[in-house]
């Protein structure tokens, strides 16, 4: 076995209530998938036929470390959740958590844990220790918030951070609501792919992690700490790090997303919000650093002002959780925004998701299809704070208008008769930023399955010089974007999603490319180099396109984009200007690059050949 992996995959049943371990597969298949997202998608599609849906005792949810994960390298604290997409239930899920969890789990002694079958008696929790693994009930905790249900475990066994974290569901998920999330630590959570709806059909309420802080097995110490130090010295250097650290976000009153033309608002509607946001920076704002993290972006902050003075918060450290029920929703002032925000962090559901549900409801109000009868008398507008409480609670519990926009807003448009009005990607939730003011991002969108950020592209938050990119490319152009999503979605999607690193601790980094093939090499032993990472990349992607064509995805799935995000915005650099003309062409022009064919998207035989996935060719192609 490679240095830098523990060795044990820890598998349990819930449907039997049979706990066991196996080793990690030949060291040959690590070096292919690395850990994370790929090793995960590897047994994901071993384990599952097509038919399979996420609510089936037969998916399993999966989630996996990298061999990165727990050691010096800056940020190295990635926790990837695997299965599928309980939105648009086709996809692959992905999705990713930091804080405490995944390092607590190696320190525990596993990479990875797989889980199976459904709590059919009543719901459990999962305790992991050094000494033992036990599913216990959780009867006491079932309707607890995703909050409540930490702090009661974490007292309950005596754990205190960094020696002990909690991954719990809310309400939200417990009540299969679209977009629900599996929080953890506070300021994180899987957010994507709505984790926690499917964690919540398999009734499990929780997982315990709790290890004695351990140096990680390495093949070379020394060397690794030389990279690590290297790593720290330019990790916060013109990256994205260094936009966010320190809490930044708030601090910085969302302007760098104004002056974009990135601000998300009212629906996605285009027009400026000058006013969103404005006097965050007034408040108590106080870093809240994951693991060995020299980034700091998750922060704590106190309330000082305002009509939600005392409320005290926890986000994560991007900018999307506070528009999607912020300026998307037309809520300008911070503390609103924070209190709603910890609403959705509470019940456990992703904020863009029920943003942009809200947004469906609160046009089909507007149009007369919704009447104050189907809204149990709420009136429904932008702005209006005590009605958007009462939604995102109605929301989370599936009540009156509330179980219909649980469906997320593709569903409940279409149910509406207003396609138009949803914002989404494959019948999941976008990353919630305005990305018609940012062509490449958006094609990243599009290419991607719904399962959060594909890759970052080069014309919006930072550029990506180890892999080509050393400018930022023009926000409404299509020239070179299709290029640049497939370099920056292989090195992100290696060496964040696979490596076990932070997203935040390469993105932008110069030299981070070779950071990580070194890095590995040190951890592993191997002589692996930046090629053989982006090849690493190529095949996760090329993986995922070939499990979601498997269950029924077309070119249509990418290009024919939610209406909205067609309408050209009314600001900002891409100002009334429309992808619209372009996008198709830019996608087909990504299939070329990538070695798929151009009309299927179906990634030819030659490419699963070379990326060493010959074995997938029958899934896709007639014998």
């Amino acid at each position: 076995m490679a240095k830098g992996y523990l060795g044990r995959v820890l598998n349990v049943d819930l449907s039997n209530r049979k706990i066991g371990a196996s080793e990690l597969p030949e060291e040959a298949v690590l070096r292919k998938f690395n850990g994370g997202y790929g090793l995960g998608l590897n047994y994901l599609m071993d384990q599952i036929k097509p038919g399979t849906g996420p609510f089936d005792r037969n998916c399993p949810l999966i989630f996996f470390t990298g061999p990165l994960t727990a050691t010096a390298a800056p940020a190295a604290t990635n926790l990837t959740a695997i299965s599928i997409n309980g939105d648009n239930e086709f996809t692959a899920a992905r999705s990713h958590t930091h804080g405490f969890f995944g390092v607590n789990l190696k320190w525990a002694g596993y990479d990875g844990i797989i889980l199976t079958g459904r709590c059919e008696e009543e719901p459990l929790y999962l305790l992991i220790t050094e000494d033992k693994v036990e599913l216990k009930s959780a009867k006491h905790l079932w309707g607890k918030d995703t909050y409540e249900t930490q702090d009661l475990l974490m007292n309950q066994y005596g754990l205190k951070k960094p020696g002990g974290s909690v991954l719990a569901i809310g309400p939200a998920g417990e009540n299969l609501v679209g977009g629900a999330m599996i929080c953890n630590d506070r300021n994180h959570s899987f957010s994507h792919s709505a984790m926690g709806m499917v964690m919540g059909w398999k009734r499990l309420k929780a997982m315990v992690v709790s290890g004695k802080s351990k140096p990680m097995p390495l093949a070379d110490p020394e060397k690794f700490k030389r990279i690590g130090e290297k790593w720290r010295s330019v990790v916060l250097d013109g990256s994205v790090a260094a936009v966010v650290a320190g809490g930044a976000i708030p601090k910085s009153e969302m302007q760098g997303l104004k002056d974009m033309g990135l601000l998300t608002h009212n629906n996605f509607s285009g027009e400026p919000f000058p006013e969103y946001a404005i006097g965050m920076s007034k408040n108590d704002i106080k870093p809240q650093p994951c693991w060995g993290c020299p980034i700091g972006c998750a922060y704590r902050i106190e309330i000082l002002h305002g009509p939600e003075k005392g409320l005290v918060a926890y986000p994560c450290g991007g900018a999307e959780n506070m528009e999607g029920v912020g300026s998307n929703i037309g809520i300008a002032d911070p503390g609103t925004n924070h209190a709603l925000l910890d609403m959705c962090d509470r019940y456990g559901m992703e904020s863009g998701h029920v943003g942009c549900s809200i947004g469906v409801a609160v046009e089909a109000y507007q149009r007369g299809i919704l009447t104050k009868k189907d809204t149990d008398g709420l009136e429904l507008e932008f702005g209006n704070a005590e009605t958007m409480k009462k939604l995102i609670r109605k929301i989370a519990y599936r009540e009156g208008l509330g179980d219909l926009l649980s469906k997320g807003p593709k569903r409940a448009a279409d149910i509406l008769g207003l396609p138009g009005s949803a914002v989404h990607i494959k019948g999941s939730s976008m990353n919630n930023h305005d990305w018609r003011s940012g062509w490449g991002t958006l094609l990243g969108q599009a290419v991607g399955t719904g399962s959060g950020w594909l890759s970052g592209g080069c014309d919006t938050f930072g550029n990506e010089p180890s892999v080509g990119y050393p400018e930022k490319l023009p926000p409404d152009d299509w020239r070179g974007q299709a290029a640049s999503i497939k370099a920056t979605s292989e090195y992100k999607i290696w060496a964040a999603d696979c490596a076990g690193m932070c997203w935040f601790g390469v993105w932008g980094v110069k030299g981070g490319a070779d950071l990580v093939a070194e890095a590995i090499s040190a951890a592993t032993g191997w002589d692996f180099s930046k090629q053989e990472g982006l090849k690493v990349g190529a095949r996760v992607i090329t993986m995922e396109r070939v499990f979601a064509l498997e269950r029924g995805l077309t070119p249509e799935d990418d290009y024919k984009l939610s209406e909205r995000l067609f309408e050209p915005p009314k600001y900002g650099p891409a100002k009334g200007k429309s992808i619209r003309p372009h996008l198709e062409g830019m996608i087909r022009e990504y299939y070329e690059l990538k070695g798929w064919d151009r009309k299927t998207g179906k990634p030819w035989r030659s490419t699963l050949d070379d990326l060493d996935l010959g074995h997938l060719s029958k899934k896709i192609w007639a014998e």
